[in-house]
């Protein structure tokens, strides 16, 4: 089976749990799901993501070209406190990663990786909009995403809606998450583990897996910026 079969396959079953102590060898070449404690579902290699190259227009029938659908009247507010359709953001390479504030270490570590790879990029970078959708709307408020994203370098712009808004974009992409109880009546969330590559016209390209380093990140947002390898500003 080829890995972009596999994708597809595991994307679609929507799977998010797997044995609590997974084992941890080569698990940032693989494409995840993570449990925001030990728990990670591996569901394909790195070697069939590569495959898809930003640089080459989807397949009709592949992964990434059925992804992000019939969403483009959902609703949102910014972390700006603005009101945005998603189709509005067309227009503009986008890096898209949906995932919360309170996340203890996937998403300050994806986008770190991606501040990185900006960094590395250098000036030719400026075009990309790094976007960050919030899989916990109830907590996740337009100040508290916008306070939160500051820490970081890339500009990444907050995204919150109702949970039926964020239910049907996530569905869109195939972003899977849920909540998971903790002691005295808190949660965190399970989310899936991926930075979605859009290009202008808001298809997806490619997806970088978490863990990749900004080096190969780099790699794939040149691609999505149609620079040559290498090349920074």
């Amino acid at each position: 089976m080829s890995m972009a079969k596999a994708m597809t396959i595991a994307m679609a079953k929507g799977k998010l749990m797997a044995p609590a102590n997974p084992p941890t060898s080569g698990l940032p070449r693989r494409l995840a799901l993570v449990s925001l404690g030990t728990a990670v579902l591996c569901l394909a290699g790195m070697g069939g993501l590569a495959a898809w190259r930003a640089s080459q227009p989807p397949a009709p029938g592949s992964t990434f070209a059925s992804l992000g659908h019939g969403v483009e009247d959902v609703r949102l507010t910014d972390s700006r406190g603005t009101a945005v359709r998603w189709g509005d953001l067309e227009g503009a390479p986008r890096a898209v990663f949906f995932g919360f504030t309170r996340c203890p270490e996937i998403c300050p570590t994806t986008l770190s990786e991606l501040d990185g790879a900006i960094r590395l990029i250098g000036p030719a970078a400026q075009r990309l909009q790094v976007q960050f959708v919030t899989v916990d709307p109830v907590r996740d408020t337009p100040e508290l995403l916008g306070s939160y994203l500051d820490w970081f370098e890339g500009g990444a712009r907050g995204f919150t809606g109702t949970e039926a808004q964020i239910a049907r974009l996530a569905e869109a992409y195939r972003v899977r998450y849920r909540k998971v109880p903790l002691e005295g009546g808190d949660y965190t969330m399970d989310h899936t583990a991926l930075v979605f590559l859009l290009d202008e016209r808001g298809t997806v390209r490619d997806a970088i897996v978490y863990g990749v380093g900004p080096e190969r990140a780099a790699v794939q947002l040149r691609a999505l910026l149609g620079l040559p390898a290498g090349e920074g500003g």
